[in-house]
């Protein structure tokens, strides 16, 4: 795991979707047609493996990579030619039929670029933490599995909170001389962006004074991400919740060899202890900031 995309979200037992995805030979991954853009789906080898606390997914994600500029500058070049010989405008819809036809042309002469990547699913505590924080390769994913059980009910968990929250727990812990919040210690990285002004950042990837972290959060500045730690894992949180730069620490798995014989059993153990460790810590995360959240709304007292 590095950087994820984490739903709170019931699927169906491991038995149950590894016949679904068997029976939907639709959703498993094939090669790119020359004339598309993208293809995905489910790993063809082997889409589920099973973890101790839950299972693991397979996903395969194809894009042809053709720069916009590109794409643009040959619509235009027909385009013009268009207005040209006939004397006016193209319409609207001229305009996009002749990007469509563009953009199928380049498409056969596009390189690929594949992305394998999988998603975890913790059984107990409902968690689907998918790694990868590309928009479109996760929603890709999660439209595969609506589709394998007609619907899913999810939840993105975007905290609402999280914002006030970080810049409150900064300002109420500077006095004690540390940053720490919902158990975590702060890191070195720390960005901070004015409220107003979004061009007015202060990015610190070292050791940073805490003072001057004070004055920039009482002076119209708010924290955007920062990287947190605590025991053996460390991340960067955002302010609109996304997890990224998920580090370990070398001791965490070096025992591996002596315990495991085999290479992928030892890969999905330590995969299952990922698991559960970044259920645990956004778990904390998500009780934290709906505190925080759920005291701001409270009626002042009169």
């Amino acid at each position: 795991m590095k950087n994820i995309t984490t739903f709170k979200t019931e699927l169906p037992t491991i038995d149950v979707i590894e016949n679904l995805i068997k029976d939907a030979s639709d959703l498993t991954h094939t090669d790119c047609p020359e004339n598309q853009m993208r293809s995905f789906g489910f790993a063809p080898s082997s889409a589920i493996v099973k973890l101790d606390n839950g299972y693991r997914i397979d996903f395969v994600f194809e894009q042809k990579k053709i720069p916009a500029n590109i794409i643009n500058r040959a619509a235009k070049k027909i385009v013009d030619q268009l207005e040209a010989q006939e004397l006016r405008s193209a319409t609207r819809v001229e305009k996009g039929q002749i990007r469509e036809e563009v953009l199928i042309d380049l498409c056969k002469q596009a390189f690929t670029e594949i992305t394998n990547f999988s998603a975890f699913y913790h059984s107990k505590k409902e968690f689907l933490i998918i790694n990868t924080g590309n928009k479109d390769q996760a929603g890709a994913l999660m439209g595969c599995l609506a589709k394998l059980s007609g619907s899913i009910k999810t939840t993105t968990l975007h905290v609402c909170g999280i914002s006030n929250g970080l810049d409150t727990a900064a300002l109420e812990c500077i006095a004690d001389g540390h940053l720490r919040v919902a158990g975590f210690d702060f890191g070195e990285k720390l960005n901070l962006q004015h409220i107003e002004d979004k061009s007015q950042t202060a990015k610190f990837s070292t050791d940073y004074k805490l003072d001057h972290i004070q004055d920039l959060l009482t002076t119209g500045y708010t924290i955007k991400s920062l990287s947190l730690k605590r025991g053996d894992l460390s991340f960067i949180l955002t302010d609109d919740f996304k997890i990224k730069s998920i580090g370990k620490s070398d001791e965490l798995f070096e025992s591996l060899e002596d315990d495991f014989e085999d290479v992928q059993e030892a890969q999905i153990h330590e995969q299952g202890v990922m698991l559960e460790l970044m259920t645990a810590n956004v778990e904390a995360l998500i009780t934290h900031f709906d505190k925080v959240a759920n005291t701001e709304e409270l009626p002042k007292a009169a």
